[in-house]
């Protein structure tokens, strides 16, 4: 029979990419997630991982394995709050804006639905000052945005750059053509701002709230410029 446990830091590593983070995500020393690996390998009579420069990659085999042990964790999960009863359940409401849900949404709903699988998880994708009215009204549950709003509890802080493609002279344009935000965006009002501030005539060649809109036009070796 296989281990749970042995499969749970096997779809970490998987899901993180590193032993390191794995270790992290499971609470466990990163030498017994190598060990977990070694005893799976082991009993499959396989290797499940290959070394790619400083990280790995799984095999043919880890990758047959993988979608098998994911569905095994989710039913282990599924029954320990079926017959326990001291799981979560009910609906969660979760709100999250475009520019984090690319990179951040499916490695966040994947988690979320093993570890609470009797919670119906609706998520919402908006721009951050919607989102927030929304979570202040009732509508969502929780959310995260991308904002400098009061009563929120911070979780990550990064510095607003300015970029433009990269083979792109763009920025000696005059009036600089930017890529923006909807106008009340924070991001938006700090970038105008601070070129108005410095006397550097600019002017909205996009306007969108979508990044997905926003990021291609940066790549434009002729424009694109925008502050993120």
């Amino acid at each position: 029979m296989l281990d749970t446990d042995q499969l749970r830091s096997f779809v970490a590593i998987v899901d993180t990419g590193s032993f390191t983070r794995a270790a992290e995500r499971v609470n466990k020393t990163q030498s017994a997630v190598s060990m977990h690996v070694r005893r799976l390998e082991e009993q499959l009579g396989r290797p499940l991982f290959a070394k790619l420069g400083r990280g790995v990659r799984l095999t043919e085999d880890g990758e047959k394995l993988i979608d098998y042990a994911r569905q095994m964790l989710q039913i282990e999960a599924a029954a320990f709050a079926s017959v326990s009863r001291r799981a979560l359940a009910g609906r969660v409401r979760f709100g999250i804006p475009d520019d984090y849900a690319d990179t951040f949404l499916p490695d966040i709903v994947t988690r979320f639905s093993h570890r609470h699988p009797l919670v119906e998880l609706t998520v919402v994708c908006e721009r951050s000052d919607s989102l927030i009215d929304r979570v202040t009204s009732g509508e969502l549950d929780v959310a995260v945005v991308g904002d400098s709003a009061k009563d929120i509890e911070w979780l990550r802080e990064e510095p607003l750059r300015w970029v433009i493609g990269a083979n792109s002279c763009v920025h000696r344009a005059r009036p600089l053509p930017l890529a923006l935000s909807n106008p009340t965006c924070d991001w938006r009002l700090a970038a105008t701002k601070a070129l108005d501030d410095v006397g550097i005539p600019w002017r909205a060649l996009l306007a969108s709230a979508n990044l997905s809109a926003i990021a291609p036009v940066v790549h434009w070796e002729q424009f694109g410029s925008f502050s993120s």
